[in-house]
C-alpha cells in the first residue's frame, strides 16, 4: 500500500484507493507514481525558503525529475540532463502550462540526490510547502556514477 498525498483520498490499498464522501461528484483525473529499484524512486521533501534548499535523496543520479507543491495549487515541473548538463540548472519544462518553458528556478541533481537551489517565491522551496514527485536514474541500475 502507498501513501496519500491528497486529503481527498481517504485510504489506499495494494491496488485501489478511496475517494472521500465530501467529495464533489464528476471526473477525476489521478497520477499514481510506484518506485522501481535502479530506475524510479518517489520522492518528497518540506521546503525552508532557502537558496540551500533541503537535499532529497532519491538513491540515483537523476536524469529526469518531476514535482509539485502539494500543498498548494502550483504547476507541475520538470527538470532533465538532456537540456541542461551541469549544475545549477535552471530552465523548467511546465507539462500542464501553455508557458511550456521557463528559467531561473535553480536546482542541482547530485549523485543520490535533488536539491532545490531557490529560495521563497519561485515555487518550489517554500516554507510550509511540501513537494512531491518522481525521478528516473540518468543511468538505469545501481550504481550510477556522478556527475
Amino acid at each position: 500500500a502507498g501513501q496519500a498525498a491528497s486529503t481527498a483520498i481517504t485510504s489506499v490499498g495494494s491496488s485501489s484507493f478511496q475517494i472521500g464522501s465530501g467529495q464533489a461528484t464528476g471526473t477525476y483525473d489521478y497520477l499514481v507514481l510506484s518506485e522501481k529499484d535502479g530506475l524510479a524512486n518517489v520522492f518528497s521533501w518540506a521546503g525552508n525558503s532557502s537558496a540551500d534548499g533541503p537535499y532529497t535523496d532519491v538513491e540515483e543520479k537523476p536524469g529526469f525529475a518531476m514535482f509539485k507543491n502539494i500543498s498548494g495549487t502550483n504547476q507541475w515541473m520538470s527538470y532533465d540532463t538532456k537540456r541542461e548538463t551541469t549544475n545549477v540548472m535552471l530552465t523548467i519544462l511546465i507539462p500542464n502550462s501553455t508557458n511550456a518553458e521557463a528559467t531561473n528556478y535553480h536546482i542541482d541533481f547530485l549523485s543520490r540526490g535533488i536539491k532545490p537551489r531557490a529560495g521563497a517565491g519561485f515555487a518550489m522551496n517554500d516554507t510550509g510547502s511540501t513537494y512531491a514527485g518522481i525521478s528516473y536514474a540518468d543511468v538505469a541500475g545501481k550504481y550510477s556514477l556522478a556527475r
